[in-house]
C-alpha cells in the first residue's frame, strides 16, 4: 500500500544515507540504532537494513507487497520507522481496539 504525502514546502535537500550512520553487525543492525533513526526513513535505507535488493524493493511496493507500509513523500518512497521497528520486533505493535495492552 502507498499512502501519498506532499510537502507545502515541496522537496528539500536530500537527506544523508542513513545506512552510513547505522552500525551494521553479523545480526544486522542494533536495536539502539534503529530506535535512533528519524521518524521516516528513505525505503532504499529500509531495504538494505531488510536485505533486500533495489530493484525487488520497486518490483514490491509497484505490486503492492513491500512488508512494511510505504508512504509517497513528494515522490520519495519512505517508511515509517515505528512501522520497521514493529516489523522487525524491536516494539511491540499497538494492543488493538478490543484488548488491554497487558492481556
Amino acid at each position: 500500500m502507498i499512502t501519498r504525502c506532499t510537502s507545502a514546502t515541496g522537496r528539500g535537500p536530500a537527506a544523508p544515507d542513513l545506512t552510513d550512520v547505522i552500525i551494521m553487525n553479523d545480526n544486522g543492525a542494533s536495536a539502539a540504532d534503529l530506535l535512533a533513526l528519524p521518524p521516516t526513513i528513505p525505503v532504499k535505507d529500509a531495504s538494505k537494513i531488510l536485505g533486500i535488493g533495489r530493484n525487488r524493493t520497486y518490483d514490491l511496493i509497484k505490486a503492492g507487497l513491500y512488508p512494511i507500509r510505504v508512504l509517497d513523500m513528494a515522490g520519495r518512497f519512505k517508511v515509517s520507522r515505528h512501522d520497521l521497528l514493529i516489523y522487525l520486533g524491536v516494539i511491540a505493535p499497538p494492543a488493538s481496539d478490543g484488548q488491554a495492552a497487558g492481556s
